[in-house]
């Protein structure tokens, strides 16, 4: 069930398990150990985005036990942080998927029946910021390792942007550097000051 929430749909494994009961076998094949690897399949596994119009809030501790719960159904519900918007539309319908994909940038057009969530199955972490139709919204933390939004119904246009603060730290030094700069010659300017002359040496 893990491994469906992650959107994993292949799995490669050396030592027999018990888990393996629940994957579909595709092949065995040599490998750069003694033993050989055992490729398999893992079924029904989520899209890497979906949409869903439920969510349970849970605190850490709760959140693996809450995923790994045969009652849990990722394509209905999502699991939160505290905090997070709890929304309940027992009759959702929605639809999402993901139209670009680069390492800090992807976007996602989604279309809803009712306010729900769309579910980015990306890695969470703090330095990404989200839009829907151009406005901000919060990123939250879904499912304990990947990423949510909330969305309104009707079709939007959802971006994600990764931005981490290092980054806006240095884009607003300079920001501040330039205005300074420009506000600097402006009032040169303004005072009519003549520039300096540098002298020859020698």
């Amino acid at each position: 069930r893990l491994l469906q929430a992650g959107a994993v749909r292949n799995v490669l494994a050396l030592e027999p398990a018990a888990w393996w009961r629940d994957l579909t076998p595709l092949d065995v094949v040599p490998g750069f150990f003694a033993k050989p690897i055992h490729v398999f399949a893992v079924p029904a596994p989520l899209p890497r985005t979906y949409a869903v119009g439920r969510a349970i809030i849970a605190d850490h501790a709760r959140e693996i036990e809450i995923l790994a719960d045969p009652a849990f159904d990722p394509r209905r519900a999502v699991v939160l942080e505290p905090g997070a918007p709890a929304l309940e539309s027992p009759s959702f319908t929605g639809e999402s998927r993901v139209v670009l994909r680069k390492p800090d940038r992807v976007v996602v057009k989604a279309d809803l029946g009712a306010s729900g969530y769309v579910v980015l199955v990306d890695g969470w972490d703090a330095g990404w910021i989200a839009t829907v139709d151009g406005s901000r919204t919060p990123v939250l933390r879904a499912n304990v390792a990947f990423r949510a939004v909330v969305v309104p119904s009707g079709r939007h246009v959802v971006e994600f942007i990764y931005r981490p603060w290092p980054l806006r730290l240095g884009l607003g030094v300079s920001a501040a550097t330039l205005a300074a700069l420009v506000l600097a010659a402006g009032f040169r300017k303004w005072r009519g000051t003549p520039p300096q002359a540098v002298s020859p040496s020698g």
